[in-house]
């Protein structure tokens, strides 16, 4: 049995160039291995145009050719498993991996607050201050007034998503098109819009597809989850018996919808009743909506207008995220998200390989590649959204 690879391949020149260094051939590959990683992690090599067919010959089978037994899957997972090959497979794979995942996640990344250290267990609880007295004249000689702070608790729960994937010897000694990273790349992808759907689902106060949490889920306050949209959050704790109010019907896309939306913003009030300044920076639609809402954020007319030359006074201030998957075509999310909504990490999407010689007598699995991320998300407050029904 053969291997088909690229005889002027630049991953076997690195090795030979090592090799000529005089130091001994497994030290090569390793060295050799190291650089390969470098020059992909640093673009100069892109995963795309990297065969592990080539990358096994260079690191594994060149100059134990008499050593290995290509046509046993259990020779192969134990060449394999005692070589640079799973390192270096790990670190082709991620920039692969996590390109495809970007693709999905990029859109949406400006719809939550990134908690940036990790968090130890399955939940996040994040306490918010309900006090909210301002500033008192203190005349002179006397003393300043004070305010208690009470305090309700956000729970945000964390759960660990994950595949592995099954890499054959066949797939390994005739993958002469780089197939194997392209269908890495696929995988990138499907894991980004994964975690896409699971923010849009929050964002949205939608139940969830990845977990199967029901919607009151998005929204837990003191262990008791609410609704994130409703025409009353009077009972939510730190509410102080206020409505604030941010489910509407009878909104239409238009300027004259955003306007009354926006009316109905300024109506939202804190603890004590009094204004909230909020700002929405991101409308978030169905593709059915997608056109207006460009139309919207770009144009310098008014593009509702029937008069001509009214300009459009909300052009570059409510930006458009498109949900692909979401099929009303009658409903708008307008809102300040990153205000409301709290993205937390166990960690970050990471890939593993691994060889595993007892897969291999089984069904010639030869590695492992695992990727996975564990993280949550959840609503911290409800004022800083508006969901709207056409």
């Amino acid at each position: 049995m053969r291997i088909f690879v690229n005889p002027r391949s630049p991953i076997l020149s690195v090795v030979e160039g090592y090799r000529g260094d005089g130091v001994d051939l497994k030290e090569a590959q390793r060295r050799a291995g190291l650089r390969i990683g470098d020059l992909v992690e640093s673009g100069q090599i892109a995963p795309e145009k990297v065969s592990i067919a080539e990358v096994f010959q260079a690191l594994v089978f060149m100059g134990r050719e008499q050593e290995i037994n290509l046509e046993s899957a259990v020779s192969v997972a134990e060449a394999i498993s005692s070589s640079y090959f799973p390192q270096l497979l790990t670190r082709i794979a991620t920039p692969k991996v996590l390109g495809g995942y970007q693709y999905y996640v990029a859109p949406i990344e400006e719809l939550y607050t990134e908690i940036p250290e990790p968090v130890n267990g399955n939940y996040g609880h994040y306490s918010r201050i309900t006090g909210s007295e301002g500033p008192e004249l203190v005349l002179e000689s006397m003393a300043y007034e004070t305010t208690g702070m009470g305090e309700y608790e956000i729970s945000i729960r964390n759960r660990k998503f994950g595949r592995i994937i099954e890499v054959t010897r066949e797939m390994i000694l005739f993958d002469r098109t780089g197939s194997v990273m392209a269908n890495l790349g696929n995988y990138g992808e499907l894991m980004g819009r994964h975690r896409a759907t699971m923010v849009l689902e929050c964002a949205a106060g939608m139940p969830s597809s990845a977990t199967g949490a029901a919607m009151e889920q998005n929204f837990v306050v003191n262990n008791t989850g609410y609704s994130l949209y409703a025409t009353t959050h009077a009972t939510v704790p730190g509410s102080g018996g206020y409505a604030n109010r941010n489910w509407y019907t009878g909104i239409t896309f238009n300027t004259t919808g955003l306007t009354t939306a926006l009316q109905y913003f300024r109506g939202l009030v804190d603890i004590n009743g009094e204004w909230l300044n909020i700002m929405p920076t991101h409308v978030l639609i169905p593709p059915a909506l997608e056109y207006a809402a460009n139309k919207m954020y770009n144009e310098g007319q008014n593009p509702n207008a029937t008069v001509s030359g009214d300009s459009n006074v909300y052009r570059g201030k409510f930006k458009p995220v498109v949900w692909s998957g979401y099929t009303n075509s009658g409903r708008f999310w307008l809102g300040e998200f990153r205000r409301q909504l709290y993205w937390q990490w166990n960690w970050k999407p990471q890939v593993e390989v691994t060889a595993d010689p007892s897969l291999a007598i089984k069904n010639d699995i030869v590695t492992l590649i695992k990727s996975s991320y564990s993280g949550g998300i959840g609503a911290i407050d409800h004022r800083f959204a508006q969901m709207n029904d056409i």
